[in-house]
């Protein structure tokens, strides 16, 4: 049973007893909400009026005492709804439960199943590598509406419109601020890039998604990133050496690569 002096116009042990003695004062053990720790009116309404009645307390005080699960469910569920707008991922076209398995994909399909988990792990940078259509991008996707599921903050974006949204901040008019915009994504506990590499940018935009990656890679925190590039000489033409760097590293334990070789998802085996 839940603590009486928990509650408000329950004051004193001896007080509490005294009502637990009186049947007519009573608050009976399956009344309680075992979670919230208040009671459920919403079963034993007529009961419970009555013994607060005769404890001498107001009937508009009577919402303070009831089971407060509902409320707390409704608000995650708002949280919830906010963390998917937040995420910018489409919507659930792309899950895990919605993979269909090719030869050549496997190991990625389970290097991504299994991100969501290693949030702890030294090795937080996951680089998806393959041609196009090969299921990266659902990959990627499928690991932000888990994270999601878990509760967790993911922001997902295309890196050619991640570029150009960093560019837009450069504008005299711009509604946010480079460093706002890049605090946005530094904040998320999962961090989503699709298609890095696919075209180049200025050296300035590119400096400042090198720090994005960078914080990552210094942080612990979490990366996953799909890109068609191979290799560690193309990706610094278009992205930079030192983003080329952080992304093909080899030797420190923070990076994973993982190849698709499979054939097009687009295209019929």
């Amino acid at each position: 049973m839940a603590d009486l002096k928990t509650l408000p116009y329950l004051f004193s042990v001896a007080g509490i007893q005294a009502f637990q003695q009186d049947p007519f004062t009573r608050i009976e053990d399956d009344w309680w909400c075992e979670t919230c720790n208040h009671l459920l009116f919403k079963f034993y309404a007529p009961e419970i009026t009555h013994v607060l009645n005769n404890r001498g307390v107001p009937p508009e005080k009577y919402h303070e005492f009831d089971c407060r699960c509902p409320a707390i469910q409704q608000e995650e569920q708002m949280r919830a709804a906010q963390r998917r707008t937040d995420s910018g991922l489409p919507l659930l076209d792309k899950t895990f439960d919605m993979w269909t398995r090719r030869e050549g994909a496997e190991n990625a399909y389970w290097a991504a199943r299994n991100f969501p988990e290693a949030i702890n792990d030294k090795e937080n940078i996951l680089v998806f590598i393959g041609e196009p259509g090969t299921g990266k991008t659902h990959l990627l996707q499928a690991i932000g509406h888990e994270c999601l599921r878990r509760g967790r903050t993911v922001r997902f974006a295309q890196a050619a419109e991640l570029l150009q949204s960093i560019r837009d901040t450069y504008s005299d008019d711009a509604d946010v601020s480079t460093g706002a915009l890049l605090d946005s994504y530094k904040s998320a506990s999962v961090l989503l890039i699709d298609d890095l590499g696919a075209e180049s940018s200025t050296s300035w935009t590119i400096e400042q998604l090198t720090a994005l990656i960078d914080d990552r890679y210094r942080s612990g925190r979490q990366l996953a990133i799909t890109t068609n590039i191979n290799n560690r000489k193309d990706m610094a033409a278009n992205c930079g050496f030192r983003l080329a760097d952080r992304i093909f590293d080899i030797n420190t334990g923070i990076v994973a690569h993982v190849q698709l070789t499979c054939s097009s998802y687009r295209q019929k085996e």
